[in-house]
């Protein structure tokens, strides 16, 4: 099995907006900021793990890696139903889906310091989607 390294950048659902209008009403987006030790540098395929119903399909995402763009579409609906939580002690319910893997495109990660942007370009609908995570596969 090949040893691949993964960045999760969020562990849970994360919604992103595109920037609001001055008259839009919408909620800011969620920001979550996570930092990593050893990442190591090289060249990464970027897979974004994402939901987005079928009203909303068509935005596009634009990620940043040490001054690198890529960018990718949102093409097709997924929004399975949610995973029901197994657990024997009642509590509120767990927001579980199975996630579409959005492969981006490969970025290459300098040594030292880098930053990692994920930002939506177009809105088309009411969400650009939720993202859970942010996957790097280190590739040689």
């Amino acid at each position: 099995m090949k040893l691949r390294t993964l960045l999760t950048v969020c562990l849970v659902a994360l919604t992103i907006v595109a920037p609001a209008a001055a008259t839009d009403t919408a909620k800011p987006p969620n920001i979550l900021l996570i930092l990593t030790d050893d990442q190591g540098w090289g060249d990464y395929l970027v897979t974004l793990n994402y939901v987005c119903p079928a009203s909303d399909v068509g935005a596009e995402i634009e990620v940043e890696v040490a001054g690198v763009r890529i960018q990718g579409k949102i093409t097709e609906a997924h929004d399975p139903a949610i995973i029901p939580s197994p657990d024997r002690v009642p509590r509120k319910p767990v927001y579980e889906k199975v996630w579409k893997p959005l492969a981006m495109g490969m970025v290459s990660i300098p040594k030292g310091e880098t930053r990692l942007t994920v930002r939506a370009l177009s809105k088309p609908g009411q969400m650009v989607m939720d993202l859970k995570s942010v996957v790097l596969e280190r590739k040689e």
